[in-house]
Parts: C-alpha cells; structure tokens; sequence
C-alpha cells in the first residue's frame, strides 16, 4: 500500500524518491493507529469518518495537517529529508486518508481471517478440484499478457496551490495618536502567539495574517525592543531581515536608528529614505554569485512615470550597472522580473500595468546585453504587499519591481 500511496505522492508533488523516504519517517514518528483518534480528537469526526468508509475522502488542508502535526516537528522532519516544509505538509495532508485507512483495512481483514473456516489443509476432490480452477483463472490471465493487481488506495487531495517559492515574513508598524497600530504576515499560529506576547506590554492593535507560505521570521524576537518607545509619527517595516525606517525629520531618523542598532543584533537597519551607492555596490562585484546579485537588487528601486512604463532616468542608470554584474556573473540562471501595484484601481488594471512595468525592465535589460531567454517578466498586480496600503507611503513601498530566481 505503501509503494502505491508513495508513488502518487511522488507524481503528484515532484517529490522522486524522497515520497517513499518522507511516508517512512512520517510512520516511524507517529502511532498509525492512532492517527484517526488523533484527528477525531481535534474536531475532524466528519473528515474521519469519510476516510473509513467507502465514499469519497474529504480533505484536510495542510495548514490543518502543520497545526495538528506541529510546525516544529514538520520543520524537522522536512530538514531532514532536505525537502520544503510546505510541500512535505501538502503531501501528507494529501495522504492522511490512506494513512488513516490502512490499520483500519487490516483489522478488517485480520477478523475476516479469523472467523472464517480453517482452508489450510484442503483434502479429496474438492480441493483439487478448487486448485485446478485457479490454475486456469492465472493461466487465462498470463495469455492476455495482464495479472490482476490490488485497488490503489482512494485519497483525499488537500487540492490548493503549491507554494514552492516562500515569501518574507513581514511587519508594520505605525504610532498614531491612540498607540501602536501594527499588521504582520506570519508562518505558523505559534509565531502569531510568540508576537501577541511581545505586543503585550506596549499599547499595540492590529492584525496577524498566517500563511504557510512565508518564511519563518528572524526578528520576531527582537520586535518588543523596536516598538519600544516608539515615537509618533514613526512608521517602522520589516521585511526578513531588514528594518525600514520613515515619517521623521532626517536628524530624528539618524539617531532613533544608532538607539534600535545598539538595542538588537542580526537586522539590518537604515532609513526609507537612504538611498545606497549602488554604482560602488555593483562596481564591487567582479564575479558574483547568483545570490549576491540578487541581494544587492533587493536595495533597487525602480521607479517609472506617473501611471505609464516609462523608467524614469534614475532608474534606468541603476538597471544598467544591474545588468553589467549580472553579465559579469556569467550566470545562466532563470531570472523572474516581477512587477507590484498598490491597491488602487482596478485589479485587472493593476495587473496589466505591472506586467507592462516588468516587461520594461526586462527590454531594457536585454538591451544592456542580457540574454532575452535569461529573463521572464510577470505582473502580480496588488499580490503580496510588503506593507499596508492604508497609507501614501505604503501604497509607495507596494508600488515595486522584484528579481528573483524563476522556478
């Protein structure tokens, strides 16, 4: 049953020989037979219920699998195996049915061996008689060039998106006149709590967003320290694991920003309104990596003409040098150019704006000598903020071009 489930799984969710590997591990880390209490238990009777019986599998989603399961342990269990947590949790919601099934089938089957007549030692004429007729059904078979084969398992697909491409965590923060008002974009219902407590001491409203699809955050720890004491007016982001600063006079901005470097360590702190030396950053790269030139991008902010695909004159030196490094990495790794929108206007609107906005980018790319079959150029409209849209600076930040690895 195993092999079977392991195949699908493999098919399903590209995972080769590692499907085998990740249904053993999960096995060994689990009381199978426990698994349908286990999920009764959590107020899934109906999906359980369904798996059992000889209709159609309700699914479970993997958010509820990485809940029940516990993040941690997915976590480990995915690191493991070098695989993504996110697809190990899809592929294990997907096969809970039969996961849940199996025990079941062989208790079933173990009662119906136990009740029925004792067949070991068939003897005289009906038994050889029965032997014969089963030389035949084989015999036929093996004539038709087929074997008769068990079932494959039924089972439940959790049916959503993959997500092979994580996103950064995020958090934003704002002190207005009633307190902090803050929203965030977490992994895991532990982070959200591990962030409420924090919140707790300051006077602090806002949202927490969950999504699988994110990475796991590196400042959550530190977050208490930067909204401590936080002044009016000040609008605080994070994004991995960079802190961005804005709304106060230049002067305040300097020094709020030496107090928060001197109160946490492992986040990159500057202002909003710094704008790097990108010429020295991308003239510093005689032979990048990948990454590095992704990274070094990252601090890029390509801006175009008021509602139009026209780069404006800064951005068009800065793509140049962009281009010069890459061309100098001798890289042939697939680049995505992604184009962002705020939430003003018409989604389909927005969509079709930033699409043209990244096809910009990459024409003028390919016209500083990169390989137009390098490139790919996507618009994701409104998709994935970085930060609120609530305000004129969010809306700004939203408004973006992205480089990352196509996948």
């Amino acid at each position: 049953m195993l092999d079977a489930l392991a195949r699908e799984i493999a098919l399903n969710f590209g995972l080769g020989a590692s499907a085998r590997a990740l249904l053993d591990q999960f096995l060994a880390d689990v009381d199978q037979e426990a698994l349908a209490d286990k999920w009764r238990h959590h107020g899934y009777s109906q999906e359980v219920t369904s798996w059992l019986s000889e209709g159609a599998n309700l699914p479970i989603t993997p958010e509820a699998f990485e809940e029940i399961y516990g993040t941690d342990r997915l976590q480990a269990l995915a690191d493991q195996l070098g695989l993504n947590a996110r697809t190990c949790a899809e592929a294990l919601a997907y096969a809970m049915p039969a996961l849940v099934q199996e025990p079941a089938k062989a208790l079933r089957a173990d009662t119906v061996e136990t009740k029925a007549p004792n067949l070991s030692k068939p003897s005289g004429i009906p038994a050889i008689a029965a032997l014969f007729g089963i030389i035949l059904v084989i015999a036929w078979f093996a004539s038709r060039g087929r074997v008769p084969s068990s079932p494959k398992p039924v089972v439940g697909s959790a049916s959503v998106e993959r997500a092979p491409r994580l996103s950064p965590s995020l958090f934003h923060a704002t002190r207005t006149d009633a307190g902090i008002v803050y929203s965030a974009v977490l992994r895991d219902p532990i982070e959200r709590k591990k962030l409420q407590r924090a919140l707790d001491d300051v006077e602090a409203t806002g949202t927490i967003d969950v999504d699988l699809g994110v990475t796991r955050s590196v400042w959550i720890d530190s977050v208490k320290e930067l909204v401590r004491d936080m002044p009016k007016g000040l609008e605080l982001s994070i994004s991995d694991n960079h802190v961005a600063l804005d709304g106060l006079p230049d002067r305040d901005m300097d020094q709020l920003a030496e107090i928060l470097r001197d109160r946490v360590s492992g986040l990159t702190i500057r202002l909003q309104s710094d704008e790097p030396d990108l010429g020295g950053v991308f003239a510093a790269m005689s032979n990048p990596t990948i990454e590095e030139w992704l990274d070094a991008t990252k601090l890029m902010a390509v801006s175009f003409q008021s509602g139009g695909t026209q780069l404006s004159e800064s951005s068009m030196g800065t793509l140049k040098l962009a281009a010069e490094a890459l061309l100098r990495s001798r890289s042939t790794t697939p680049i995505l150019i992604a184009g962002y929108t705020d939430s003003t206007g018409s989604e389909s609107g927005n969509r079709r704006l930033s699409q043209r906005r990244a096809q910009a980018v990459l024409e003028f790319m390919v016209s500083k000598g990169v390989g137009r079959n390098q490139l790919t150029a996507e618009g994701f409209g409104p998709d994935d903020p970085i930060v609120s849209n609530l305000t004129a600076e969010g809306r700004a930040k939203n408004r973006r071009i992205e480089f990352r690895i196509k996948d």
